[in-house]
């Protein structure tokens, strides 16, 4: 069995290379490459437990340090407690619901909590593109309808 795992786990790393080699197409794998690890720890170490038992304390205990070490910030070397975004609005647009046109390929959804309640975000350019027709039209076609011509476009800037 473990023979017949470790061979289809070569087959598969060899297709896995030749095609993309992207990490994220491999976790499935990895997760396999895992068990035979740990199968043929058992096998190689039947005789001294002690052996592989330090091995696989040390393969656990790596990434624990690691993690321990390596969370204190995030990406961009912010801590994890406080906001992560410094969104600075007018009061006005905190109180008064409206519709927002966003531009650009992101969809600025991260503003929504910051905006006031029953506002919506509508991208008309971009990546995710919102118009009355489609998935969303009733939803953007109500926000027409609700708040009326006075439109306010919304554009994100980072520092």
């Amino acid at each position: 069995m473990l023979t017949a795992l470790g061979c289809g786990l070569a087959a598969d790393w060899v297709i896995w290379l030749s095609n993309s080699a992207n990490s994220r197409y491999f976790l499935s794998s990895a997760c396999v490459t895992a068990v035979v690890i740990v199968a043929l720890l058992f096998r190689l170490f039947a005789t001294r437990p002690m052996v592989r038992n330090y091995i696989l304390g040390t393969i656990f205990a790596v990434p624990a340090i690691q993690f321990w070490m390596g969370t204190d910030f995030r990406w961009n070397a912010a801590p994890w407690d406080g906001p992560w975004f410094k969104i600075v609005l007018p009061e006005k647009r905190a109180i008064e619901p409206n519709p927002y046109l966003t531009v650009g390929p992101q969809t600025n959804s991260f503003t929504a909590p910051f905006l006031a309640r029953r506002s919506g975000l509508v991208n008309f350019s971009g990546g995710y593109t919102l118009g009355a027709e489609g998935a969303n039209g009733a939803r953007v076609t109500s926000l027409i309808h609700r708040y009326g011509p006075p439109w306010h476009a919304l554009a994100c800037a980072s520092t």
